[in-house]
């Protein structure tokens, strides 16, 4: 777990460095500080704190190690030996010495025995000045800026080959979450079993596709399939499959692994859809009590238009999927979710265009192109109750390139709101727009209101919602190769915190690219109530891939 904070200093040198002729002198520098509970705001005793100054050398002097006192002050002293100019020193005060500052200064905090951090940062507790105020240091002292609460706990559990996508849902029926994978290039379901205190199992791997380049699980949903009570899995499928000898490229089908009953599941069933599935979700769109299948495709033709393609799956109560129909949803579809939108307690859809549907494609420069020009759109396709849609609702969003899509009253005033992910857009030769989050205020009604675009520092690819912070406000978590948060403000604003973990246990600003978290779910893994969440570390294309399972600590 690593939380980076700022840390107010006094750094006092008792002597100074100049130039001209030297002499060895003693040297001392002096750090002050206090240590404070982020979620309480109290002052933590009996910490012990070492300070490590890094010099423009590339050399590290390091404190003694000293105990934060009953304000959670501490001050830790340095000394080491140095030159010093002699003639600056005959020379003052006409001669200006020149005091060399340390370029970073880190601390490491121990707590009853435990070292809780040791790269700059303070764990649960946040540095402040005198006065009790978060800041970053001024001179030249430089610390990390300030990132999250250190909310959560990281482990990281192996999977396999591209982990693309990942949920949470009680698989065993002991009453404790447990958690699946989607590892996109070997094929497989990975099945974690909780321990009931958020440790998970050595994964059971199930097979969904081919993989290994022929046919890649690239999404997975959970749910209750046939009936029996107990969560199943489906895998959507992307890729090649053997056609009478050969291969066939570019198809789409998904499989179906019923649950057994106690967290093992049978054999996939496979169910063909349309070419290049992207996503998929599941909900009972006809209300007979069992979950149907919306399913997003997007095949592409060189120096064409995308062709859009919306399967609706419908769920035949016997384990399987049937009476399959086709609509269409705007430019580019890819990202989808179902909520009620317009309160009339039917399942609606709503669909992320990478296009807005005036966009003409053939006709598009992105070279002297506008940033509205880029914006990105979204479908409703509003669900009667019965497996029908009504016709269809477009909007165009800020959103560059919207990968992903959330649902979840977000301002508190009982209607559902919605959140999109989106890339952004990077060009070599047209300009760069940056990626982000838009969030979008529904008005009751299936339509929304007023939109607010957040940005994020590296491309948005998925987008979740949960109280992360027990405030009874609906924060949202955002994959961005790292992990970003949106903290929501209780006032209809968020603010948006893009430090924070980066899939391989490093706080990081930029994240880990070859591990890098793409996807997330969010559910209570320990048992405490609070929401946590699991990242799909998804773009190592061996078997080194990954999952990220962070504990929420906040309430604690």
């Amino acid at each position: 777990m690593r939380h980076r904070n700022s840390l107010m200093l006094s750094v006092a040198p008792a002597l100074v460095a100049c130039c001209g002729c030297y002499e060895q002198f003693e040297r001392e520098w002096t750090v002050r500080g206090r240590l404070v509970d982020d979620m309480t705001s109290e002052p933590v005793e009996g910490l012990e704190v070492t300070a490590a100054l890094t010099w423009s050398d590339g050399s590290t002097t390091f404190t003694g190690t000293v105990m934060t006192d009953e304000l959670g002050a501490f001050e830790a002293t340095t000394r080491f030996t140095d030159q010093r100019d002699t003639l600056c020193e005959l020379l003052k005060p006409t001669y200006e010495c020149v005091v060399e500052a340390p370029i970073m200064v880190r601390i490491s905090v121990v707590q009853d025995g435990r070292v809780i951090d040791d790269v700059g940062v303070a764990a649960r507790w946040v540095i402040t000045d005198e006065a009790g105020r978060p800041d970053v240091v001024s001179g030249a002292v430089e610390l990390p800026p300030v990132g999250i609460p250190a909310w959560f706990d990281e482990t990281v559990y192996p999977c396999r080959y591209a982990t693309s996508d990942v949920a949470i849902d009680d698989l065993d029926g002991d009453g404790d979450s447990d958690v699946v994978a989607a590892a996109s290039f070997s094929g497989d379901l990975c099945v974690y079993l909780n321990d009931g205190e958020g440790e998970l199992s050595r994964p059971n791997r199930y097979l969904a596709a081919k993989g290994r380049f022929r046919s890649r699980a690239v999404s997975l949903v959970t749910g209750d399939i046939d009936g029996d009570e107990d969560r199943d899995l489906v895998g959507l499928v992307l890729g090649e499959e053997d056609v009478e000898g050969g291969y066939v490229s570019s198809i789409g089908y998904v499989s179906v692994l019923l649950n057994n009953g106690n967290g093992a599941f049978a054999p996939r069933r496979v169910h063909a859809v349309d070419d290049e599935p992207l996503s998929f979700t599941m909900g009972d769109l006809d209300e007979d009590g069992y979950p149907d299948l919306i399913i997003v495709n997007s095949p592409w033709s060189t120096g064409s238009e995308p062709i859009p393609s919306i399967r609706v799956l419908m769920n035949d109560g016997a384990g399987g999927f049937s009476d399959t129909f086709t609509l269409t949803a705007g430019k580019a579809p890819y990202g989808v979710a179902m909520a009620d939108l317009n309160h009339d307690q039917h399942l609606d859809v709503v669909v992320t265009n990478l296009y807005p549907n005036d966009l003409d494609l053939d006709n598009w420069d992105p070279d002297n192109a506008e940033r509205e020009d880029y914006n990105g759109a979204l479908t409703i396709l509003p669900g009667n109750g019965d497996g029908t849609f009504a016709k269809a609702v477009h909007r165009e969003i800020t959103a560059i390139l919207p990968w992903a899509v959330t649902a979840g009253d977000f301002n508190g005033d009982g209607t559902t709101d919605l959140a999109t992910a989106g890339w952004g857009f990077w060009g070599f030769h047209s300009p760069v727009f940056e990626p982000g989050v838009s969030v979008l205020t529904g008005k009751g009604d299936g339509t929304f209101d007023a939109e607010a675009f957040h940005p994020t520092t590296w491309a948005a690819m998925d987008v979740v919602a949960g109280d992360f912070d027990s405030d009874e406000d609906i924060d949202l978590a955002v994959a961005q190769n790292l992990l970003a948060l949106l903290v929501n403000n209780g006032d209809e604003t968020f603010t948006m915190n893009s430090r924070a973990w980066d899939g391989a246990g490093r706080d990081s600003a930029v994240g880990n690219v070859g591990n890098s978290m793409s996807a997330f779910a969010v559910g209570d893994l320990d048992g405490d109530g609070d929401p946590d969440l699991v990242a799909a570390n998804g773009e190592s294309f061996d078997s080194s891939s990954t999952i990220s399972v962070l504990l929420n600590r906040r309430a604690r």
